[in-house]
């Protein structure tokens, strides 16, 4: 069943291919992306750059990295979904880390010192603090933001507090972080 399933993707890919080919060749362009309008920017209107590859475009956006637009189509938002599940998980276990140093020290810890607790407790969520994914925020009561996820892939940021992990939109986070 899924050879038969993945014959008929690859024949489609192939004939649109072909079809977009001779449309090419008919209009007297061969392979090549057509010129850009007149007065238009050289990577589009949204920076988006299409990069000539085989006879079919393939567009790079730098924004996407800002967690914008999609991109990858239905595997593209699993692989997301799979990424924000992790990060969820990682935020769970910070959250019991953080309390439990929070309630012997009667503090909160810095940044740097929640850091080497989650190389201690929790190693393999290390790499998302240290990569950026997820942010430690300097909180200095039980009722600040401890951490967050930096990006909001679905228009909503995972907060951490001292509650649990909330959902909450970048204007609302920007305004919990004391931020205006």
């Amino acid at each position: 069943m899924r050879k038969t399933i993945l014959v008929g993707v690859l024949m489609t890919v192939v004939l649109l291919g072909c079809n977009k080919n001779k449309k090419a060749v008919k209009s007297g362009s061969g392979d090549q992306a057509p010129p850009p309008a007149a007065g238009s920017a050289p990577g589009g209107s949204n920076g988006a750059t299409i990069v000539p590859a085989g006879g079919i475009g393939v567009v790079t956006n730098p924004n996407q990295a800002l967690g914008g637009g999609g991109g990858g189509g239905a595997a593209g938002a699993v692989r997301k979904a799979a990424d924000r599940t992790q990060i969820r998980f990682a935020l769970q276990d910070i959250r019991l880390l953080l309390n439990d140093y929070s309630l012997a020290n009667d503090k909160l810890p810095t940044p740097q010192e929640t850091l080497a607790l989650v190389k201690q407790g929790a190693t393999k969520y290390a790499k998302f603090i240290e990569d950026g994914d997820i942010v430690i925020n300097a909180a200095k009561t039980r009722e600040d933001v401890w951490a967050y996820e930096a990006k909001a892939p679905f228009g909503k940021h995972m907060v951490l507090t001292a509650q649990g992990i909330e959902d909450m939109d970048p204007e609302g986070l920007r305004q919990r972080l004391g931020m205006r």
